[in-house]
């Protein structure tokens, strides 16, 4: 049995702890004597005058410059003091989930790896009303903690956390400055099912993490990353707020839902990785400028506005999705790139702003639903040489795609001829523009507008042509063709393969099925079988 000797008038002695005794019932470590340095645990309780005492309070400078290099500390603990554990030897600290005030400077001096601070801590200003420091120098020489963990909490912390970090998880709102940097990873993981995440911490950063992670069930985004790397130059006067910007290689969100504040990833050279299983709102620009989207699954966006992809230059494909409404037409403004344009099958129309395919070099577009739009946005689009139309499209408007000029083929996946009108197809060379019918070929042929492409859609007699198509083996042979461009597609309209000026004969392999062979003006289809 350890036995309590009086120390002062109001502190006594436990073992090798000094301790006083706190609003009557509980325990505070004041001092600790006779320690010669290494491992210290501190206990949950201690006997006092027969009577025994919950331990609930670590003092002032109560361990300070012990040479302590790890530490025991129990659950029941909820109060570390000011510089309570300063100038140890302490690496790997792990905080009770009792904590609830872990007061300015408690591990300075340490040169700690990983530290966490638990759900239940809050921090009340300091005494000139700003806030507390929590953690401050306790990085060693180039003060440093590798691991920080800000465990998920419903309370919101506020404090200033000044030191750097690689990993930092913050499981909760912030308020304040929560490291000068993080050189590696910085991940958000949602405490409550509506979490608002804001950036504005970035700005005091001087070192910005190589990853940003965000996790969660329904995830607010405030802010703009690029917009509080601008603002930090006016915390730290040499701060090259480009070259921060440049060390964010990749940002990786998981959520159920997901508002994007206002030009939240403008112009970030990132990999930005979307996980998103219901729905994604954004209040415009959110992708301004990025590097690229072409990775990111954007199936959960509901409303593409203003800016949203603007002067993306390396996007070359997008896909909207079926669950889209509607898209402004600025949205894709400066993608000068963009050369694959899909838009998904979906239930309801969708709503084209007008003049979104003004500026944008679409060379392939797929049709999924219909459009309404306040103008005809394909009209002379020049650029466009493939257009596939999914089995959802009823109807194409007059002037639809009238003067354009390039348009080459025409990939009809709907038995049903969609109903077209006099001008929809104006200006297209329809000798030129191959038509690639899925099925029901015959009603193609005779629909008003369609019929017009009869050279393209007729399925010509093969005995009746200059060429003739055999099979030999896994070969297919093509002979009689005298200096035209030869293309072989499969039924659902991917080329297989594609000659240019050939003369004479051309064999090459395929697997047996049904293809369309283009030579020229005329279009073959072929059932190939091994002989």
């Amino acid at each position: 049995m350890t036995v309590c000797t009086c120390f002062t008038a109001s502190a006594y002695e436990f073992g090798i702890f000094e301790y006083e005794i706190i609003n009557d019932n509980q325990a505070k470590i004041v001092g600790c004597k006779d320690f010669d340095g290494g491992h210290i645990s501190i206990p949950s309780t201690l006997t006092h005058d027969g009577k025994e005492y919950p331990i609930v309070e670590i003092g002032d400078n109560a361990l300070s410059n012990k040479n302590i290099s790890t530490v025991d500390i129990p659950e029941g603990i909820t109060t570390i003091g000011v510089a309570a554990f300063s100038f140890n030897l302490l690496k790997d600290v792990v905080l009770p989930q009792s904590l609830q005030i872990l007061d300015s400077d408690a591990f300075s001096g340490n040169d700690l790896t990983s530290i966490n601070i638990p759900p239940l801590v809050i921090t009340q200003p300091n005494e000139w009303g700003g806030y507390k420091a929590l953690l401050s120098e306790a990085g060693g020489n180039d003060n440093t903690i590798e691991n920080i963990v800000i465990e998920p909490s419903e309370l919101p912390l506020e404090a200033r956390i000044y030191v750097n970090c690689q990993n930092l998880i913050i499981g909760r709102e912030f308020k304040g400055i929560c490291c000068e940097g993080v050189s590696n990873s910085l991940t958000f993981v949602a405490p409550i099912d509506n979490h608002a995440i804001n950036f504005d911490i970035l700005k005091y950063y001087k070192v910005f993490p190589n990853e940003i992670n965000l996790k969660g069930k329904n995830l607010e985004l405030n802010g703009s990353i690029f917009q509080s790397a601008l603002e930090n130059r006016q915390y730290f006067e040499k701060y090259d707020f480009a070259k921060a910007l440049q060390n964010i290689n990749s940002v990786n969100i998981e959520c159920d839902n997901l508002s994007l504040g206002n030009k939240a990833f403008y112009n970030l050279m990132a990999d930005i990785n979307l996980n998103v299983s219901g729905q994604t709102e954004t209040q415009g620009g959110a992708f301004y400028g990025c590097k690229s989207v072409n990775g990111v699954d954007l199936s959960s966006l509901a409303t593409i506005k203003a800016g949203e992809f603007q002067n993306i230059t390396d996007m070359k494909y997008f896909t909207v999705s079926g669950f889209c409404k509607a898209i402004n037409n600025t949205a894709f403004s400066g993608c000068n790139n963009l050369k694959d344009f899909v838009l998904a099958e979906g239930d309801t129309p969708l709503i084209v702003g007008t003049g979104t395919f003004d500026e944008i070099p679409v060379e392939k577009l797929t049709l999924g639903r219909n459009i309404i739009s306040g103008d005809l946005p394909f009209y002379g689009l020049k650029t466009l040489k493939t257009l596939v139309l999914s089995s959802n499209i009823s109807e194409l408007p007059d002037y639809a795609f009238a003067d354009c000029s390039n348009l080459g083929e025409i990939y009809c996946e709907s038995a049903n001829p969609p109903q077209i009108h006099k001008n929809t197809f104006k200006g297209v060379n329809k000798d030129e523009c191959k038509i690639f019918v899925k099925s029901n070929e015959g009603e193609y042929r005779q629909a008003e507008g369609w019929n017009d492409f009869f050279a393209s859609v007729v399925e010509p007699d093969i005995n009746k042509q200059s060429i003739n198509v055999h099979s030999k083996s896994d070969n297919i042979i093509i002979s009689g063709v005298e200096d035209k461009n030869v293309s072989v597609y499969s039924i659902d309209g991917t080329e297989r393969v594609a000659f240019q000026k050939v003369n004479g004969d051309i064999e090459f392999p395929l697997p047996n099925g049904m293809y369309l062979i283009v030579a020229g003006n005329n279009t073959i289809k072929y059932f190939h079988s091994k002989k």
